[in-house]
């Protein structure tokens, strides 16, 4: 059997072996391998996977996502429902899934960061409002406090969203810490998915703000749905040197080639037919796609 765990890099039964270090009072988790999370669902349909992300389309918003958290090891994450296809297909239906991580103890760091990165979909069906949440919760053991709760007016972003919080703000903290992300379709027939990725606890901000922090994640492409151009706008410290437009079959419809940095660019759309296209950016050596839908 062979497993991919990067872009470029599979683990067959033949390779060789591999050490995972882990630093003493921290976790890490980017879900290319499993370090026993749990799921729990009192729902028809939609519980929470581990595996690579099959996104699916609802209109111009990705509803589950098409790919994992960029850079991080491997190509997986959690999510609800993964059977690609039709956006309704595997979302979650009548009821609640719940993940829940493995304990972990940050009783003798200085000062506990929690950081991971969400994605959250919601959106009304057959005329049925969007009214369902994401609810992200931490228990020690003996009390369960809520970190953040996500409505549809916070939802279809079509992106992961970075979140940091100081775990003594909410909690006190023990030998027993586990981290809860509940995802309810309220039984309204709205379109419900939750994904997590990159979960990390570290000894202080500074190491969190440095292993997560990436301004890769500052990229833009607006607007989506687009008519005859879309605009490109990235930080000053980042570099696109390249963007491909490809049809979703992967056939390279046109690129264009970027000797100068800048912090905005444009691309005519204007010969291309209504429908769903991926561009793809070479930044700073490392490859991004994003999903566009062009309209008339």
């Amino acid at each position: 059997m062979t497993h991919q765990v990067g872009a470029d890099y599979f683990i067959t039964a033949s390779s060789a072996p591999l050490q995972a270090y882990i630093m003493p009072g921290q976790y890490y988790d980017d879900f290319v391998m499993d370090f026993g999370w749990t799921t729990q669902s009192a729902a028809s349909a939609g519980n929470w996977e581990r595996g690579v992300p099959q996104g699916t389309i609802s209109g111009a918003d990705i509803s589950n996502p098409d790919r994992d958290v960029l850079p991080d090891f491997g190509l997986s994450c959690y999510m609800t429902g993964n059977g690609g296809g039709a956006p309704t297909n595997s979302d979650v239906d009548n009821g609640k899934v719940t993940l829940i991580s493995p304990s972990f103890d940050p009783s003798a760091q200085s000062e506990t960061w929690l950081n991971y990165y969400r994605w959250y979909f919601n959106q009304g069906t057959g005329g049925n409002p969007a009214d369902d949440d994401m609810v992200i919760k931490v228990n020690n053991g003996t009390n369960t406090v809520t970190l953040e709760t996500i409505t549809a007016s916070e939802a279809n972003t079509n992106s992961w969203k970075f979140k940091s919080y100081r775990l003594s703000d909410f909690i006190s903290l023990t030998a027993d810490m586990r981290f809860i992300v509940e995802v309810q379709d309220k039984l309204t027939g709205s379109l419900t998915e939750g994904a997590i990725d990159k979960f990390e606890v570290v000894d202080s901000l500074t190491v969190g703000a440095a292993t997560i922090y990436d301004p890769i994640y500052q990229i833009k492409v607006y607007p989506n749905p687009a008519r005859d151009m879309v605009y490109i706008s990235c930080p000053e410290s980042i570099f696109i040197s390249s963007v491909e437009v490809c049809d979703l079959s992967g056939r390279k419809i046109f690129e264009t080639i970027h000797d100068e940095k800048s912090n905005l660019m444009q691309l005519n759309l204007s010969e291309l037919r209504p429908g769903f296209y991926m561009l793809r950016m070479d930044a700073e050596g490392r490859h991004l796609q994003r999903k566009l839908l062009v309209v008339r």
